[in-house]
């Protein structure tokens, strides 16, 4: 079973002959400029990643809502504009003196309404471009080309939504009602959105690729056929969430609360909390316990929810709503009998591999990528058409080949040897090497 990894691991000679890589201030070191945004939790994590891979002599811009918000650089150089797509932004930088940039998620719409669509647009054809997705930054626009509210929501999530922001309306309306001077700047107040249409000059300047999963890149292809940019796998793992994860590989823990199901991972609405339920109602009946991890993502939403889900639903429901550290986390959620996320999008990943390497079985939409790229990978998942005729599948043991599957894969993906080997080919790939 191959790794996701677009190479595959060198031998150990092979190792051996590699070169180590530059060091901070050698002047054969390719300067990269990293690109990130300020509520990306996963930018320091894969900059210390790309940096054990090679890329050592670095400057890294923060930005938020397309203005500069922290620029550092390891070459001891200053920046004062804000503005992403100026001209002086690029002048101050001097942008000629690097090899490429790395965009940590592309946000918003890739077209030139797009103030960072504009700046990559400006830059010099020598300079190459990598782009790392996150899934929130690709999927809407490339992969289910919808930009509306209702991108990747299945019917009874998209329903409830729709009765909550008439409830919201309403409100608004009273309100606006109380005093007349509000009613246009309130009620028919609309938030600046972005010209609709995405532009092949501005995917076509992105000459790297790495969206979470291969299988999203083929995905985007098949909906955008010019575009063809290289696809090269970065992985990453921060330390605190790779130990948890290993330590609950290597004892997995008793099932205190075996016939409980674990429902998505936060608060938010792509995940079709709702829709889970219907599946497991249809399939396990009223009696089994519900846990709901909501300390991340949308508080409205979660709040409305969790009112939805106590009303309708008969039997115990747990929703965690504190945030705790990730050992903690790994402590509590792994606890629980099984893990079932009807979304149709790549969240959820890492609590995926923890159930599984808690010896839980996870349940998922067949429709979800990350289904088809872990079936792939030799992971024993599930979708919810398999409870149809085994209701109780969710809370069977794994049989012994799954075991010896499920332990083998794991193993890959815990293995620091193999990460920063797939992680110095993306170095590599993005440098022309």
């Amino acid at each position: 079973m191959q790794p996701h990894c677009i190479n595959a691991v060198p031998s150990e000679s092979q190792q051996d002959q590699e070169s180590p890589p530059c060091t901070v201030g050698d002047v054969s070191a390719p300067r990269v400029l990293h690109f990130g945004s300020t509520d990306s939790k996963w930018v320091n994590p894969a900059i210390q990643q790309l940096a054990r891979a090679g890329l050592v002599d670095y400057d890294v811009c923060v930005y938020d809502n397309y203005r500069v918000s922290s620029f550092s650089s390891t070459g001891g150089r200053s920046l004062t504009v804000r503005e992403l797509d100026s001209t002086e932004f690029i002048r101050q930088i001097m942008i000629n003196d690097y090899a490429a940039v790395v965009l940590h998620s592309f946000p918003g719409p890739k077209n030139e309404t797009s103030p960072l669509a504009r700046f990559i647009l400006s830059l010099p054809t020598s300079i190459r471009v990598a782009w790392i997705g996150w899934g929130f930054d690709y999927y809407n626009e490339l992969i289910f080309r919808d930009l509306s509210d209702n991108a990747g929501l299945l019917p009874r999530t998209a329903q409830f939504l729709a009765k909550d922001s008439a409830y919201r309306r309403m409100r608004r309306i009273k309100r606006a009602a109380s005093d007349p001077r509000r009613v246009f700047s309130r009620l028919f107040h609309r938030s600046p959105s972005f010209a609709v249409g995405t532009s092949m000059d501005v995917l076509n300047r992105v000459d790297v690729f790495s969206p979470r999963l291969k299988i999203e890149y083929e995905d985007i292809l098949q909906n955008f056929p010019s575009f063809q940019p290289t696809f090269a796998q970065f992985m990453i793992a921060s330390q605190d969430l790779v130990q948890p994860l290993r330590e609950v590989d290597a004892n997995p823990p008793s099932q205190e609360h075996g016939r409980s199901i674990v429902i998505g991972n936060s608060a938010v609405s792509t995940v079709n909390h709702l829709d889970a339920i219907d599946y497991l109602r249809t399939s396990l009946g009223v009696a089994e316990q519900l846990v709901l991890p909501l300390a991340y993502g949308n508080s409205r939403y979660g709040n409305e929810l969790e009112k939805e889900i106590r009303r309708d639903w008969t039997s115990q429901v747990m929703c965690k709503r504190d945030f705790v550290p990730p050992q903690e986390y790994v402590t509590w959620i792994s606890q629980f009998g099984a893990f079932a996320h009807a979304g149709l999008r790549q969240h959820a990943g890492w609590n995926i591999r923890v159930m599984l390497a808690a010896q839980r079985r996870v349940i998922l939409h067949e429709d979800n990528p990350l289904y088809r790229a872990l079936r792939d990978e030799g992971l024993p998942v599930n979708n919810f058409r398999d409870l149809d005729n085994a209701p109780d599948l969710a809370f069977q043991p794994f049989g012994t080949s799954e075991r010896s599957d499920l332990q083998q894969v794991m193993a890959r993906f815990l293995d620091e040897g193999l990460r920063l080997q797939c992680n110095r080919s993306f170095v590599n790939t993005l440098l022309g090497a």
